[in-house]
């Protein structure tokens, strides 16, 4: 590997480039693995909000043609839709970003569903720490990519660190925002940073209610 290969794989790139959705590829391992409903509502979305034609294309990126909500599938051709659709609904949202969160606030509904994310809800209540405490535990059930770890930073803040993980930062915001809004937190807060090519870290912080508990320590 030359100089100018190593600087590619270590730069973290401008978002939403063909540059950069090549070195996302280029990193990811071809193992790792999603959740089929992932793409199902990606390709939902792109159905009802650009048509068919465009959803065609998406497919195409996809490398499928149709999806099993809990069979796996690779990162890789996931991120390939992730990209593609997200180009394709830019105009609508204002942007890659805005329509790359779109994206992922569009998979909780979804998420949230399923036997997983019903027992995830059912055991944190309305308590926001408890379901921010599940997440690194239903994380494994939806993506077979990396890791996902919680480390708490105060009584009403945390931090979700994902080690090689590649999925885009804004995809991550919109979906956690969509999942803990479920129990209706004040004052939310949830900011994804991509701080090495293959780590994000998530910061999130609320407004105590009266009755929470200290979260647990790590």
């Amino acid at each position: 590997m030359n100089d100018s290969d190593t600087t590619t794989r270590d730069a973290v790139l401008a978002l939403g480039s063909h540059e950069e959705l090549a070195q996302r590829l280029n990193l990811v391992p071809s193992r790792d693995m999603a959740r089929g409903f992932v793409f199902i509502t990606t390709l939902n979305a792109v159905r009802s909000e650009a048509g068919e034609a465009v959803l065609k294309r998406c497919a195409t990126a996809a490398e499928g043609g149709s999806f099993i909500p809990f069979f796996n599938y690779p990162i890789r051709s996931l991120l390939r839709l992730f990209y593609t659709a997200a180009w394709e609904l830019s105009g609508k949202y204002g942007g890659f970003e805005r329509a790359m969160w779109h994206l992922g606030a569009r998979s909780a509904p979804d998420f949230m569903k399923s036997a997983v994310g019903k027992m995830l809800m059912a055991l944190s209540g309305t308590n926001v720490k408890q379901l921010i405490s599940g997440i690194p535990v239903a994380y494994p059930t939806v993506y077979d990519h990396g890791s996902c770890t919680l480390v708490w930073t105060g009584t009403t803040s945390g931090q979700l660190h994902l080690h090689g993980n590649l999925l885009p930062p804004p995809f991550i915001e919109g979906a956690v925002v969509h999942v803990l809004q479920a129990v209706h937190p004040q004052g939310l807060f949830v900011q994804v940073r991509r701080v090495a090519p293959t780590k994000n870290v998530l910061t999130v912080s609320w407004e105590a209610t009266q009755g929470e508990d200290e979260p647990s320590s790590p």
